[in-house]
């Protein structure tokens, strides 16, 4: 499914508050993106740890668009936030919280 042709999606993420986990890798960034492009407000969260591939130019072209915290993600940041997408290393899965 293409995101950007699902307009309940886009309806229902517009003015949201999301949470990435592993914001600044690859699925994360593209994620963030499509998120960013439906109106949600996007905080991601990393380590850049080198082995998962987090990076910044990842983000470079909506970096003014997001909130970008590099830490720990058992951290606790997620005061308001009303979607959370976690990826994880073998199963990019993601689950939605409400």
């Amino acid at each position: 499914m293409v995101l950007s042709q699902n307009a309940n999606l886009s309806e229902a993420l517009s003015g949201s508050r999301a949470l990435i986990t592993r914001g600044l890798g690859f699925i994360g960034s593209h994620v963030a993106r499509q998120l960013v492009d439906f109106g949600a407000h996007v905080t991601l969260i990393d380590n850049l740890a080198p082995e998962y591939g987090g990076n910044w130019f990842n983000v470079a072209d909506i970096q003014n668009r997001i909130t970008n915290h590099v830490g720990d993600t058992r951290v606790s940041l997620t005061g308001g936030i009303t979607k959370t997408l976690n990826f994880y290393r073998e199963n990019a899965s993601q689950y939605w919280k409400k």
